[in-house]
């Protein structure tokens, strides 16, 4: 679980089945992390996050889209998303063996 400020608010940060759920309410469609590259899946994701984990949040999914800046919002994404990840078990990626392997393959064409 990790806290991030938003909103001059200090909200608790983990995933779960609560924020799956409480994304699929919002969205009114079933998780599918495969869908999060859309805009609005994201956002709904964040908010999600933010209810599981806040029932007592003053921050609203109108207050997140036109309140908190660009800074809040990438550092909210970035903690749903490492959180994300650890509870769905995905692996981290390894930047420099990514970038090897990638620099092999172009030599290799």
């Amino acid at each position: 679980m990790r806290e991030v400020k938003i909103l001059n608010e200090t909200v608790k940060i983990a995933f779960n089945m609560a924020v799956e759920i409480t994304y699929e309410e919002i969205v009114d469609a079933p998780f599918d992390a495969s869908v999060l590259n859309r805009q609005k899946n994201a956002v709904a994701l964040l908010m999600a996050a933010v209810l599981s984990n806040n029932p007592e949040t003053a921050i609203t999914l109108d207050r997140l889209m036109t309140e908190a800046n660009g800074q809040e919002i990438a550092e909210l994404s970035r903690a749903v998303t490492e959180e994300m990840t650890a509870w769905l078990g995905i692996p981290a990626v390894d930047q420099e063996r990514e970038k090897k392997q990638k620099k092999g393959k172009q030599g290799k064409n």
